[in-house]
């Protein structure tokens, strides 16, 4: 969140990974932060997903223009609200991912790189027939 004026910020999201950004979103003219659930307007859910994201909370930024960011930790909520409050000019909030999600997508990557150098070496170099 950066401070643009007198209580009205700028919002950047971006997802990292492997120290790459792969997704960024900005807002601006945001003004308030509140704490809503995790419902998707407009998407067709089963009942069961929708209750489930119903019980999940989450901190919303709404933009000026209508955009708004989604952050799932709502134990940041004193944090960002002291910064609203404040003077500061710029707060960073991180959420690193679960380790045990990182040692999947590198195992992910690693079991696809491995596959693709096994078929290029079985298309190009075939094996010999011994007679």
């Amino acid at each position: 969140m950066e401070r643009t004026g007198d209580r009205v910020f700028r919002v950047t999201a971006f997802n990292v990974f492997a120290s790459q950004s792969f997704f960024k979103k900005t807002i601006e003219g945001v003004g308030d932060v509140k704490v809503d659930d995790a419902v998707r307007d407009g998407r067709r859910d089963s009942v069961k997903e929708d209750r489930r994201r119903r019980r999940q909370k989450h901190l919303e930024f709404f933009g000026s223009d209508g955009a708004r960011i989604g952050w799932d930790r709502e134990m940041d909520y004193t944090l960002v609200g002291e910064f609203i409050r404040g003077n500061e000019p710029s707060l960073s909030l991180a959420n690193p991912p679960p380790t045990w999600r990182m040692a999947i997508a590198w195992f992910c990557i690693g079991l696809g790189t491995l596959s693709f150098f096994g078929a290029i070496q079985s298309s190009f170099f075939p094996k010999k027939n011994a007679t």
